[in-house]
C-alpha cells in the first residue's frame, strides 16, 4: 500500500488515474486544405491514422487523387495533449505538379 494513501481504494484509484494520464498516446492524423487564391485556407476535418507513417501515405493519397484545379495541400500530424506538430506536407502548386516535404 501506498504510504501516503490511507485506503487501499483510495491508492488504488489515485494510481489508475496517474497511468492514464501519463500514458496517454499521440494522437496521428491527415489535415488538408485549399491553397488557390480564392480560397479561405480553412483546414478540412481530420482525418484519424493508426501512426506516421499511415498518415504520410493518407497525405499523399488525397493529394494525388484530387483536382489539381484546387491546389489541395495535406499535412500529416500528431497530437500530444494540447500541442500540434505537422510532420509532412505535400501539395500541389501553381503548375499542378505534386510537391512534398519532411518537416522537423
Amino acid at each position: 500500500m501506498h504510504r501516503f494513501c490511507a485506503h487501499k481504494q483510495r491508492c488504488l484509484s489515485h494510481f489508475k488515474r496517474r497511468n492514464v494520464t501519463l500514458k496517454k498516446p499521440m494522437q496521428y492524423f491527415v489535415r488538408t486544405m485549399e491553397k488557390h487564391r480564392d480560397s479561405l485556407r480553412v483546414f478540412s476535418p481530420e482525418r484519424p491514422c493508426s501512426g506516421l507513417n499511415d498518415a504520410k501515405q493518407e497525405a499523399k493519397r488525397m493529394v494525388l487523387e484530387s483536382n489539381p484545379a484546387l491546389m489541395l495541400q495535406a499535412d500529416a500530424c500528431f497530437r500530444n495533449r494540447n500541442q500540434i506538430r505537422t510532420k509532412y506536407r505535400c501539395w500541389i502548386n501553381e503548375r499542378g505538379e505534386f510537391q512534398e516535404s519532411a518537416l522537423v
